[in-house]
């Protein structure tokens, strides 16, 4: 049995606010660089916006400040909360908050490393396949996997077209270039889904998350075998 990544993601456990993420390597190791916002924090408790002045407070109070970061449909950061009656507990995700199954799926707005823009809204009447990795080398990448979903798609014959499929990376575009190296494959890749991540909870990697073609969720998928494409796309 293969083994599946698990990472427990506490959304943020650092000395400074961050908004936007960068994935950079450095030989065998990609560190997170972040750019610091504080304009964006709000009690969890009360739900009240934070002044950056108290904020840099805190900062000064505290060695560690753990916030949940609230993701928009942009793959921005909304919001940042802090819980004001110890800033140091670590905040878990809550599974119980994503969506269900045939509820409606949030949208996404997002762009592939080519520059093309897609919004998941915009692909209604499609079968909807996002697939979550980390990295994208040849180590770690379960590139295998790709192939064999794409054989799948492929089968359909005329129906392919009726599958739009995404593969997400933390990593930059240039490093995905390398790494994502399979000549007419059905998955655009997207870079640097740190916050999109976030956004759709996600624990373990990879994730598949199929969602119907009238936009309703089917549901978070660890293992390919799980769903069967063909089946899902005449249900629908």
């Amino acid at each position: 049995m293969r083994k599946t990544i698990a990472m427990v993601l506490f959304s943020c456990a650092i000395n400074t606010i961050a908004q936007d993420l960068t994935v950079m390597k450095k030989s065998w190791e990609y560190k997170v660089v972040e750019k610091s916002d504080n304009s964006k924090v709000y009690d969890r408790n009360t739900g009240e916006h934070i002044k950056e002045s108290e904020v840099k407070k805190i900062f000064k109070k505290y060695k560690k400040i753990y916030l949940e970061k609230i993701i928009d449909e942009n793959g921005d950061v909304e919001k940042k909360l802090i819980d004001s009656s110890d800033p140091t507990k670590i905040y878990k995700w809550d599974i119980s908050k994503r969506s269900e199954s045939g509820e409606k799926f949030p949208n996404l707005n997002f762009q592939s490393i080519n520059g093309e823009n897609f919004r998941l809204k915009d692909l209604k009447g499609n079968l909807i396949i996002l697939r979550f990795e980390l990295f994208s080398d040849n180590f770690r990448f379960k590139k295998y996997e790709i192939e064999e979903l794409d054989a799948r798609i492929n089968s359909l014959n005329e129906n392919s077209n009726k599958v739009k499929s995404f593969i997400f990376f933390i990593t930059p575009p240039d490093e995905i270039r390398k790494g994502f190296d399979l000549e007419g494959s059905n998955f655009v890749p997207v870079a640097n889904s740190g916050n999109i991540n976030l956004r759709y909870i996600i624990k373990e990697f990879p994730t598949n998350i199929v969602v119907d073609r009238e936009g309703n969720l089917i549901g978070y998928y660890s293992d390919i075998y799980e769903f069967n494409i063909e089946e899902l796309l005449s249900d629908n």
